[in-house]
């Protein structure tokens, strides 16, 4: 992948914070009966939609994330990340890989943002 270089020096996430980011599982990502107390937290996330694959890197610069956005808007994108699922209800903890398809439909660039970064899977 070309072109990786300058968007990321702009703005690196260190590992250990991209690790411990925790996200809110949001109704609109999680089938509704999965809607429990529970945390991700993720070190990689990349979107496939139509074949293509968006590396984390180019979502984190706010022009590319735009461009991408509208890109992908009213489209279905494949969500995947290396995850630790943690239910707060019976303090289990899972790692895996999480896969999930999403469509985006028409909405706001913050809020698919923040769809698309958020894994969907059955824990």
């Amino acid at each position: 992948m070309s072109g990786m270089g300058e968007g990321e020096r702009q703005r690196t996430w260190p590992s250990k914070l991209a690790k411990a980011k925790a996200v809110a599982i949001k109704y609109y990502v999680y089938k509704k009966r999965q809607r429990m107390a529970m945390l991700i937290t993720s070190s990689r996330i990349v979107i496939a939609p139509s074949g293509s694959v968006v590396p984390t890197q180019h979502l984190e610069s706010a022009e590319s994330r735009e461009e991408t956005l509208m890109g992908l808007s009213n489209k279905t994108v494949t969500v995947f990340s290396a995850v630790w699922v943690h239910n707060l209800a019976n303090g289990e903890s899972r790692g895996g890989v999480a896969e999930g398809k999403l469509t985006l439909g028409s909405v706001p660039s913050k809020v698919a943002y923040e769809v698309a970064r958020a894994p969907q899977a059955a824990p």
